[in-house]
């Protein structure tokens, strides 16, 4: 379930990795007047000084050979040590400060299908980029759904615009390949209720389980647009009145209106304390009687994360 990652290491031997890099290049930091040296170990970036190594890139990609999987628990704890041996470090003992999780999902419909029925969440950012990608972010984590085919074929335009899934022979052949990532950026022991992360730690039981488990969290938490269907009988004129008004809302559609409230508050329309009052009564109008989820297309979506946690327990 691991893909990126950032990972220091404090050392006194960083030099002994050097030989290892490729492209390289040395600056002087003008802040400190150290000599901070640049390179790559196949996919990875690392940054060298004299006491310290930063490692920063897709780890499942550099152990993998491909990132379309992510790495298990068992998987984890090989790449650990396939880097620390490349590297000549005890990588294990390195500080974790960014980690992703992330699944890819063969899916029976395109990838946008499934992911334009989630709402951004309170502040959060929502970016949009085609019917290819949907980010949810903010300066701790991001969220994302994508199209992992169009991203590959972007990635390898070379080839005749074609996504190469042959590396991954479970994928091959499959047409909506939609992947749920979360990215935790920040104040990743606040988000796992850790002092402190190591490399190791990533392949402990105990952890992957927390860790997997925020990630299925995270996702069963967002808010997700729903369906109108037509008012039961016997409602209350205020029940029939609140159905309207949710009618209402989903014709507009729920992203486009807290999109709207949001360039109000920045204009000046409205202040804090209305836009407040506006998202929560959108919020409200999402969930009267009457309204339900679109559980025919994320029912495959639910049951594949579902699936993958199991896997994992």
């Amino acid at each position: 379930m691991y893909d990126t990652i950032t990972l220091r290491l404090n050392t006194t031997n960083s030099e002994r990795s050097m030989s290892k890099l490729t492209e390289t290049r040395e600056i002087i930091d003008r802040n400190t007047g150290e000599l901070v040296n640049f390179g790559k170990l196949q996919t990875l970036r690392v940054s060298v000084w004299p006491d310290r190594m930063l490692v920063k890139g897709s780890l499942a990609k550099f152990h993998l050979g491909s990132n379309i999987d992510t790495l298990s628990r068992e998987e984890t704890s090989r790449a650990i040590e396939h880097l620390s041996d490349m590297l000549n470090q005890p990588m294990a003992e390195a500080r974790v400060f960014r980690v992703d999780i992330a699944q890819t999902f063969t899916m029976e419909r395109p990838p946008s299908e499934y992911f334009r029925c989630f709402l951004a969440p309170a502040r959060m950012k929502r970016i949009e980029y085609a019917n290819e990608t949907l980010t949810f972010a903010n300066g701790q984590r991001s969220i994302i759904f994508y199209d992992k085919v169009a991203e590959m074929r972007h990635r390898r335009a070379g080839l005749n615009g074609r996504a190469n899934l042959g590396e991954a022979s479970i994928f091959r052949g499959q047409p909506h390949l939609l992947r749920y990532e979360v990215q935790f950026k920040r104040r990743l022991g606040l988000a796992f209720g850790e002092r402190e992360i190591r490399a190791a730690s990533l392949s402990d039981p105990t952890f992957y389980e927390k860790a997997v488990g925020r990630w299925q969290a995270i996702y069963f938490g967002l808010e997700r647009v729903s369906s109108v269907p037509q008012p039961v009988r016997g409602t209350t004129v205020k029940s029939y009145v609140h159905f309207l008004a949710a009618a209402g809302l989903q014709a507009i559609g729920p992203q486009r209106s807290f999109d709207d409230i949001e360039a109000n508050l920045r204009a000046g329309l409205i202040d804090k304390y209305q836009a407040h009052r506006l998202r929560k009564k959108s919020r409200e109008l999402l969930r009267v009687d009457g309204i339900t989820a679109q559980g025919d297309v994320l029912e495959e979506l639910d049951t594949k994360v579902k699936q993958a946690v199991a896997l994992c327990q």
